[in-house]
């Protein structure tokens, strides 16, 4: 039988460890993803930095494949040992005994586990922000490492104009764009809409080089096959009102994405609002 250490890991960011346990150079602990108890930091690989990239396996809804996505944001990268008191690695706390506790600890906090095979696991927590923070957990015997990135939360209300744009595609390669509405289960453009869509005219002017992939995405109401085309249809709107306006056609695609990437809980309305969304990618 499992020693389950759920006081340890606790994903409550109030909660704070009094072990004692040392601190890599360059990392800090996560407020909320706690150390398995015991744990302890191990020097050199262990980091964190104010942002980076991550690709983490996903299962596929039908369960039969394995997908990536890539998340960004705050990150750590935490490897971690587990000693006995002669100070030896203790290989009694096997692999699954640490999956385990994170798997409950992740359950008892209301997250979503993505990929759990092969002692590796991934979930997300959705946090109070609306932003996410997802894991990348790999076990072995009496040691593990955790690489763990906090997105930032969308705030759908948030209007970015030219410059905004511009400054977000040369930090984070794309941006999110919220403010182009269209009819419901149509790609007819709610008035108000040009705002924004003017907005992106005066980035592709001003940065002439910049070639672009306009993504839709939706919520998960109705089939995936049926928000995959209107989000298709609805990005092609987008893309020729860019057009209309003079942009080269060259410069951009329009791509539809449906309800198959989300950034948030499709259980609210807040979360839904989160997941209709147009998206600029850079293009090589």
């Amino acid at each position: 039988m499992y020693r389950f250490r759920l006081t340890a890991l606790l994903l409550v960011a109030t909660i704070l460890l009094s072990s004692g346990i040392s601190q890599a150079k360059g990392a800090t602990e996560h407020p909320v993803i706690k150390p398995f108890g015991g744990a302890e930091f191990v020097d050199g690989p262990s980091k964190t930095t104010s942002f980076d990239t991550f690709d983490f396996l996903v299962t596929t809804a039908d369960g039969k494949k394995t997908d990536k996505v890539t998340k960004k944001g705050k990150y750590w990268y935490l490897r971690y040992r587990i000693t006995d008191a002669s100070g030896q690695l203790d290989k009694s706390v096997g692999a699954e005994e640490i999956l385990e506790n994170y798997r409950n600890a992740c359950l008892q906090r209301g997250g979503t586990i993505h990929y759990d095979y092969s002692r590796r696991l991934v979930f997300s927590l959705t946090r109070d922000d609306g932003g996410e923070t997802w894991v990348n957990l790999q076990a072995s015997d009496g040691n593990y490492d955790i690489t763990i990135v906090d997105e930032k939360g969308l705030d759908p209300t948030l209007v970015f104009g030219a410059e905004e744009m511009a400054s977000e595609i040369d930090i984070d390669g794309d941006v999110v764009v919220y403010g182009i509405n269209f009819a419901v289960d149509s790609d007819r453009l709610e008035p108000g809409s040009e705002k924004v869509l003017t907005e992106m005219v005066k980035l592709m002017r001003n940065e002439p080089q910049l070639r672009i992939e306009i993504q839709g995405h939706t919520d998960n109401t109705g089939s995936a096959d049926y928000n995959l085309k209107l989000s298709d249809r609805r990005v092609a709107t987008v893309r020729e009102f860019l057009i209309l306006f003079g942009i080269d056609p060259a410069r951009m695609i329009s791509k539809g994405y449906g309800l198959s990437r989300p950034v948030a809980t499709n259980d609210t309305e807040e979360g839904r609002a989160l997941n209709r969304r147009v998206e600029l990618h850079r293009m090589n």
